[in-house]
């Protein structure tokens, strides 16, 4: 063990005009922690609080300097010299990403501020006794299935139903009850310490430390060859190809390499999970401080990072940074994957309005113009995600997306939440892209704009078609230097009804008129997943006729492609393009290069995904899905026989 006296280890914050620079000093020490040198504070010498002005040649720095020396010998002043590193030295050290890591860290904290406000009582239970949340899985079961049985009975008395509307609200009031109710002691297990933790050293030992959702295949994201990432990228970067054809057969082209690395992000979402944030919202309630609260000035037109510190606090805000960025072993694990194995950045935009493992992160490659904006999926151990995916009692969606009817109430709920006015996660989400976009206009050429791309699975996908549909609808909301492009969608549940499918499918032909370029949700399809394919879906027929209150006329955004590995081609269905119009599947790579090696894990997966019942649930997974797209060969897709 070795005592370190660290000289200086400071935080830097914009403010109009200045820096504030947290200086600390104290005797550190090592200690070895699964396998990995950690520095634990002995002895903290001093704190103290400078105001740099923006010339300063200190402003652009994050300066950490360990003295090693020993503990009786101590530093002297000349040897706390600083050394200038970026705020993620893995990253960049570039001026530019610090200050565009900055904003959307104060955007991010921003949001955390309206969250957090509305979430007391919560903030601690990442910390609390196992039976004690077990008691608020309990609590918030049984509030589920009180809400589910009222709604059913409040629509049976006051509305004007069918004998099949009645049916319907019955029949989905009881699956849904049956299922969270499985879901629920499902839940409780899993949140015992000892399956936790034998849990988490399974996923060490035997699945590369992967999380849940992803241990079906643990090396999913060293999977993806060079040549196939790099040809990715090219796609994402391309400018669209402008047509002055209106006509709405065109070829419409889905491209192979570009669905690889949109799956490779969505599936590293999975990665990050609900106690860093969890601790943020504590470290928030312990340093909050009595304000004046809201600011006389409207919140829309504040400057980044102005909010948190209006209702927080100076030294809560800090502590929210800190928690949420500075010191999150699961951030740094994701943006390792994302830099060293898919040559991305990444960062965390939007908490979704839940303290829930829901969010949203934006990837993007500093020196090209793309972005990936990505949502994660359901935590097969998070109550409140399963209590989001059946929550199936739709809310009207129009004074949020032009011409829509009513939306899933859950999904709704997380991307524009009724109690949120300014700061919402659409608008926190829209503004980070705007400020990203604005960063990599730099890598244009003449009139190029930056591409903007969405991706998520299973919730996230659900999120990202809602999210999606409002960006093609305002396409203002994400600023001057946007193309918004394709939506890359996995395992897409039912999201609105037929009259919502149906305002965004007239959307994206007249989106693709004005803005002379086509551009398609694909939501894609593996086998017979449970999620994509057996909820209830009326509403993509459009030739049965059912009323306005029937819950079976969920429908579907996008159009599907089945995947069938090759030689065998893909299946397209639905409405979202014209039926029977040309579709193909583009890589620049042959179906002759195509990996034929069926590995050990690949036949594993096929076995169990043929496996009745127990096949289309795990079929569900990114794993799978990923495994079922390397078997995906380019060339012309078939519509299916009923389009």
């Amino acid at each position: 063990m070795h005592f370190i006296p660290v000289a200086v280890s400071y935080r830097v914050c914009c403010e109009p005009g200045r820096f504030r620079v947290v200086v600390l000093a104290g005797w550190w020490r090592t200690r070895r922690t699964a396998g990995q040198d950690r520095l634990v504070l002995v002895r903290n010498i001093k704190e103290r609080l400078f105001f740099l002005p923006s010339s300063s040649a200190w402003t652009n720095a994050l300066f950490t300097k360990m003295v090693r020396c020993p503990p009786s010998i101590p530093p002297t002043p000349g040897s706390l010299t600083p050394a200038v590193v970026s705020p993620n030295p893995s990253k960049s050290s570039s001026i530019t990403n610090i200050k565009l890591f900055n904003e959307l860290r104060a955007l991010h904290a921003d949001e955390f501020a309206y969250l957090q406000g509305r979430i007391k009582g919560t903030i601690d239970d990442w910390e609390k006794s196992w039976w004690r949340r077990c008691l608020d899985i309990t609590l918030e079961y049984f509030k589920f299935v009180a809400e589910t049985w009222f709604k059913c009975a409040w629509y049976m008395v006051f509305f004007p139903p069918t004998l099949a509307d009645w049916f319907s609200m019955v029949v989905l009031s009881c699956a849904t009850s049956v299922v969270m109710t499985i879901l629920f002691f499902c839940c409780l297990v899993a949140s015992m310490p000892s399956v936790t933790s034998s849990a988490n050293w399974v996923a060490k030992a035997l699945f590369d430390d992967v999380s849940i959702a992803n241990i079906a295949y643990p090396r999913i994201f060293k999977d993806m060859k060079d040549e196939h990432l790099r040809a990715a990228r090219e796609h994402l970067a391309k400018p669209p190809n402008r047509t002055q054809s209106p006509d709405s057969r065109q070829v419409r082209v889905f491209n192979l390499d570009a669905a690889k690395l949109l799956l490779q992000c969505a599936a590293l979402m999975y990665e990050r999970t609900t106690r860093q944030t969890r601790m943020a919202a504590r470290s928030a309630a312990e340093h909050k401080v009595p304000t004046n609260g809201y600011n006389t000035i409207d919140d829309e037109h504040q400057r980044a990072g102005a909010h948190i510190q209006n209702v927080l606090g100076v030294k809560s805000a800090d502590a929210v940074h800190a928690t949420l960025h500075e010191s999150n072993e699961e951030e740094d694990m994701i943006r390792r994957i994302a830099k060293e194995d898919l040559g991305l950045e990444y960062y965390p935009v939007s908490e979704c309005n839940s303290l829930g493992s829901a969010f949203c992160a934006l990837f993007w490659d500093p020196n090209d113009t793309f972005i990936i904006v990505s949502f994660k999926g359901t935590t097969p151990t998070d109550f409140s995600d399963w209590r989001t995916d059946f929550s199936f009692h739709r809310i009207h969606a129009n004074h949020w997306v032009t011409g829509f009817g009513k939306v899933h109430g859950g999904f709704m709920n997380k991307i524009f939440p009724r109690q949120i006015k300014h700061s919402g996660p659409y608008n926190t989400i829209a503004k980070a892209i705007e400020t990203v976009a604005a960063s990599l206009m730099r890598n244009a050429k003449g009139d190029e704009k930056v591409n903007v791309w969405i991706t998520g699975h299973s919730l996230g996908c659900a999120l990202g078609s809602v999210a999606y549909a409002r960006m093609v609808t305002e396409v203002s909301d994400l600023g001057p230097n946007v193309n918004v492009r394709d939506a890359y969608l996995f395992a897409a549940p039912v999201v609105c009804d037929v009259d919502s499918a149906g305002a965004f499918n007239n959307r994206m032909n007249h989106f693709s008129r004005e803005r002379n370029y086509q551009k398609t949700m694909w939501r894609i399809t593996n086998g017979l997943d449970a999620v994509a394919c057996s909820l209830p879906d009326a509403g993509d027929y459009t030739e049965w006729s059912f009323t306005p209150w029937n819950l079976f006329t969920f429908s579907h955004l996008g159009c599907e492609v089945k995947l069938r590995p090759a030689p065998n081609k893909c299946v397209i269905t639905g409405h979202h393009i014209t039926p029977g119009a040309p579709v193909r599947i583009e890589s620049a790579f042959k179906s002759s290069d195509i990996d034929q090696e069926v590995t050990p894990l690949r036949q594993t997966l096929k076995c169990l995904q043929n496996l009745p019942i127990i096949g289309r649930i795990v079929a569900h997974a990114p794993g799978f899905y990923w495994s079922s797209l390397l078997e995906v060969g380019a060339g012309e897709c078939e519509w299916h026989e009923d389009n």
